[in-house]
């Protein structure tokens, strides 16, 4: 499937932008050393003043066209604790599960695959349903466009301008899904313990749990995790789903 003319202009400004960003930025910088050297030569404030405003605006584009990557950190660590919070508080309610991603009419939901105490039941929005939606605004509405399209595009999204990842792929193989994140923003994650134990291998984190739930708009299927296992040597994530059967209405 083909990317829409819409969504390839602005892929396609958004990374010319940030190169000309960090193009000027470098010129600027290197108009600010000519000023320097000009003003110790001539003892001309005008000249230093030419120098250092070059440099403020040559800083400034360079940030500004890796600004996306930069704000990533603070966030994962910020997202840490509200998903040791919503694990801690499911196993306190005897789940011991798996999460399942459902699609219905108004969207997929989470349902924890499971072991909760008899005739209690909980349907929650996945939790990295923010990115979900960014992917969506980037690529457009997974329901509509299928598991092909996805399976091609979604990738994008996730690397593109995002920097959500330096390189993903996903591959089918039966009822399974296998997709590997090569350095994933989250990746400070991947080696907390509390997430090693009880969140890789049951929900996911934010960035997996938003590509089960891709997974799950795009076949409009169910589709399970696996297991998500990171190899710090290679600093790589490979996160596993299960389509599990046919979504009912």
């Amino acid at each position: 499937m083909e990317e829409t003319d819409t969504n390839a202009l602005m892929r396609s400004l958004r990374s010319s932008a940030l190169g000309r960003s960090r193009l000027v930025g470098f010129l600027m910088l290197v108009l600010s050393a000519i000023f320097f050297a000009i003003s110790f030569f001539e003892n001309s404030v005008l000249t230093e003043i030419y120098s250092l405003v070059s440099f403020i605006l040559g800083a400034f584009l360079l940030i500004y066209s890796f600004e996306q990557r930069v704000k990533l950190y603070p966030f994962v660590e910020g997202m840490a604790e509200p998903v040791e919070t919503t694990i801690t508080l499911l196993k306190q309610r005897g789940w011991r599960g798996v999460a399942v991603f459902v699609p219905k009419a108004g969207g997929v939901v989470m349902n924890p695959e499971s072991t909760l105490r008899e005739g209690d039941s909980i349907e929650l929005r996945p939790y990295g349903h923010g990115l979900y939606e960014f992917y969506k605004a980037e690529i457009g509405d997974l329901r509509e466009k299928g598991f092909d399209f996805a399976r091609a595009w979604l990738p994008r999204a996730l690397v593109g301008g995002s920097g959500l990842a330096e390189s993903v792929s996903i591959r089918r193989d039966q009822v399974l899904i296998t997709t590997k994140l090569v350095r994933p923003f989250v990746r400070t994650l991947c080696v907390k313990p509390f997430y090693t134990e009880y969140v890789c291998g049951t929900i996911g984190c934010p960035l997996v749990n938003s590509v089960g739930e891709a997974l799950a708009a795009s076949l409009s299927e169910d589709v399970s995790h696996i297991k998500c296992v990171y190899d710090p040597a290679t600093q790589t994530a490979t996160a596993t789903h299960r389509v599990i059967k046919q979504a009912q209405a």
